[in-house]
């Protein structure tokens, strides 16, 4: 249940994937949710071997990785909401460029949030009947599974929501509302981590 409230719920990663969902569809999608669950499990293993604790330790690490995750988000955003409402395929032919494996990588790479959500897994969670590596692996795969599913949910929700709102001017106002819960979702991350004291000494 942790595992799901921190790596399930809405974020950057799931919104930016319900939005590329939404502009390209599903398939099209796939790519750009393989560079995501790519940077997760890189970060997933940064936090097992101690980033989240150097991140934690110094400050101003924080504060560098959350304007690149912020610069990142709006840069994939402005991407999503300046195609033009018109046919995939005619997106396709014209060179608009989708968001690629690197951009979710990137994504989740400098997300702050993702090494503060493996941290409270391996501090808090590790299950007890498990001890030491074991345990942290479990706990950190367990977090993985569920982003792995839930990150999927968010794609198929955002080609649905495409079907749904499926006139040109409709699909644009999607496309415009779910790049701006990108951004939101960035600047929720940045003040629930001040308002944890992070920053203090930056």
């Amino acid at each position: 249940m942790a595992a799901f409230a921190m790596l399930g719920s809405p974020g950057p990663a799931p919104i930016a994937l319900a939005a590329s969902g939404a502009a390209w569809g599903y398939r099209a999608t796939l790519p750009f949710y393989a560079g995501i669950m790519a940077g997760l499990f890189a970060a997933m293993l940064l936090s097992a071997f101690g980033f989240a604790a150097l991140i934690a330790a110094v400050p101003a690490a924080a504060v560098l990785l959350l304007a690149l995750s912020l610069c990142y988000v709006l840069y994939i955003a402005w991407g999503i909401a300046s195609a033009p409402p018109i046919e995939r395929s005619q997106l396709q032919a014209a060179g608009k460029r989708r968001p690629r494996p690197v951009d979710g990588f990137i994504i989740n790479i400098v997300n702050p949030k993702v090494y503060a959500a493996f941290a409270t897994l391996y501090a808090s969670f590790v299950p007890a009947q498990l001890e030491g590596r074991t345990g942290i692996a479990a706990a950190g795969l367990a977090g993985f599974a569920i982003a792995l599913v839930m990150n999927n949910v968010w794609m198929l929700a955002g080609e649905g929501l495409a079907r749904l709102f499926s006139s040109p001017r409709q699909n644009r106002i999607l496309r415009l509302v779910l790049a701006g819960l990108m951004v939101l979702a960035v600047l929720l991350a940045v003040y629930k981590l001040w308002a944890t004291g992070l920053f203090a000494n930056a």
